[in-house]
């Protein structure tokens, strides 16, 4: 996985998505739910949600191979890709369905507090924390639910300005500003608060259908986090990590 962009000589500033960069589905929460319903989740572990998360976006991507926005019945096909990394059995995917739908469709309900996106990716964020320390302006763009400042203070990860985390100079909500990747124009804000061009700004996401697709029809680059190297073949820039990212455009 070749990435060539470097910082500062191509681009002024970098913007991350959180979903599937800075977090994953909690397994803590995750394994609660199912606990609830009586199902048993032998393989569940932070690790096996991560890899789970990862591979339930691919199996879109490889069903319909495609770069249009996930719908319902795409985010159903995720659930039950995730329940199977974790081991849930064939007898209990539709329970488990249920209550994975019921925890991670409505995170804004006052029952679901804290969201349900708490696994924290710690790579990614101390890929994050170097880039900051280094002088990179770091934005936030994320298809969220209205409180993606207050998830990523929740789990350690940033601010915008000075605080206990990494700061970063903006955070854009789809849920606040009223539309979603891949419409590019949820990137406008962002691009307007860093004073930065799109052409010399860098997306990192975690999917080819939101976060490729947006970022290019927005006119910025783009590279997506592949951990498992599941997009081989695909023409945009991918790299493991936030860390491995960071290595790439400080050297």
């Amino acid at each position: 996985m070749d990435f060539a962009l470097r910082f500062p000589v191509d681009i002024d500033a970098v913007i991350f998505d959180v979903g599937g960069v800075f977090t994953v589905p909690s397994h803590l929460r995750i394994g609660a739910e199912l606990a609830k319903v009586g199902i048993d989740a032998p393989a569940l572990s932070h690790a096996s949600v991560h890899r789970g998360h990862f591979v339930g976006i691919r199996a879109f991507e490889r069903q319909t191979h495609t770069t249009e926005v996930m719908g319902i019945a795409d985010w159903e096909n995720y659930y039950q890709v995730l329940l199977q990394a974790v081991g849930v059995s064939d007898n209990d995917l539709y329970d488990g369905f249920v209550a994975m739908k019921a925890l991670l469709t409505h995170p804004t309900l006052p029952e679901h507090r804290p969201s349900p996106w708490s696994g924290v990716i710690s790579e990614n964020v101390l890929g994050l924390q170097r880039l900051v320390e280094a002088g990179v302006p770091v934005g936030v763009v994320s298809n969220n639910d209205g409180t993606a400042p207050e998830q990523l203070i929740a789990v350690k990860v940033a601010q915008v300005g000075p605080g206990p985390f990494t700061p970063v100079s903006v955070i854009v909500d789809s849920g606040t500003v009223g539309v979603s990747k891949p419409d590019p124009a949820i990137f406008t804000p962002a691009l307007e608060a860093m004073g930065v061009l799109a052409g010399r700004a860098l997306y990192v996401g975690d999917t080819p259908h939101a976060d490729v697709r947006g970022a290019r029809a927005a006119g910025m680059a783009v590279v997506q986090l592949d951990p498992y190297n599941l997009y081989s073949g695909w023409d945009h820039h991918r790299v493991a990590d936030v860390g491995v990212l960071a290595d790439l455009l400080l050297r």
